[in-house]
């Protein structure tokens, strides 16, 4: 993968590009405020976070970008020395924390190569661990078994097919859709610049973002509160990229080709899941 990345990223212009497209959850803004002083937060999920996780956050303080007192166009501001006025911060941030499972931006945004930064197994291996405590926590004592999104995300991927993506019309409707100021996705997302894929070739766009999840996520995501969870279309993440994230070029992020097409692809990959029973075969998702 990171061979085809290198490949097509040499077509990336970077010209004008500002931000990426948003985060995996559904909202705009977490409106995180700074803890007060001295806040001591003492549940597992807190010591864990305290002890295992908090140093593997300072790598998202670089430039000052999720640093509490940074001036920046970050959704999430959570990063501060303090790991007790850190931990306030960070579990208040949906952008960052989303519901606290396997598909966590905190997660999938740096599996995309968000800004460059990576995790080492062993810090993924205790943010997971992290996450999972503190979604424990949050259903209260004897929780039922959840689902995992990320496992209900391959399961979807399983059904998506190369000819039902170039039948949607992905690739035309993507590489030509324009912002506000006639700037084209492609010109910023067709090397999966930012963490968002856009590419007019099917077989090289609809090999990323079936496999790798930071880009599929981008697309689609879990509504876990929906009884039973299901794979939906993820909205948040085009509206933030339309109206939220600063210095991102505005457009409609519910009404245009882009999303015409991507409706028609989650039809047919819905239709093709329920046709299967649930499961139509080996899932394409590598990550």
């Amino acid at each position: 993968m990171r061979h085809l990345l290198a490949a097509v990223s040499g077509l990336l212009m970077v010209t004008g590009c500002v931000g990426a497209v948003g985060g995996t959850d559904t909202g705009g803004d977490d409106g995180t405020d700074e803890p007060d002083a001295g806040t001591t937060i003492n549940t597992m999920g807190a010591t864990i976070y305290k002890r295992d996780v908090h140093a593997a956050m300072a790598k998202c303080s670089g430039g000052g970008c999720h640093s509490l007192d940074a001036v920046s166009g970050a959704l999430g501001k959570f990063y501060t020395m303090d790991p007790d006025a850190g931990y306030a911060a960070i579990e208040r941030a949906p952008t960052i924390v989303g519901g606290f499972t396997s598909i966590a931006p905190i997660l999938t945004k740096i599996t995309a190569g968000h800004q460059g930064v990576t995790y080492t197994p062993d810090e993924s291996t205790k943010i997971t661990n992290w996450l999972s405590v503190e979604a424990t926590e949050r259903k209260g004592t004897n929780p039922t078994p959840t689902v995992d999104p990320k496992a209900m995300l391959a399961t979807w991927t399983g059904c998506m097919t190369l000819e039902n993506f170039r039948a949607a019309n992905m690739p035309g409707a993507w590489s030509t859709l324009a912002a506000n100021n006639n700037q084209k996705c492609l010109n910023c997302h067709q090397g999966g610049g930012d963490g968002f894929m856009v590419n007019g070739n099917a077989d090289v766009f609809f090999k990323v973002v079936s496999e790798q999840s930071g880009y599929l996520l981008k697309y689609f995501t879990v509504d876990t509160a929906s009884e039973p969870a299901k794979v939906i279309i993820n909205t948040g993440a085009m509206n933030n990229a339309g109206t939220v994230i600063v210095g991102h070029p505005r457009f409609n992020p519910t009404t245009n080709i882009g999303m015409t097409a991507l409706q028609k692809f989650y039809d047919s990959t819905l239709a093709a899941q329920t046709a299967a029973g649930g499961n139509c075969g080996p899932a394409k998702l590598i990550d």
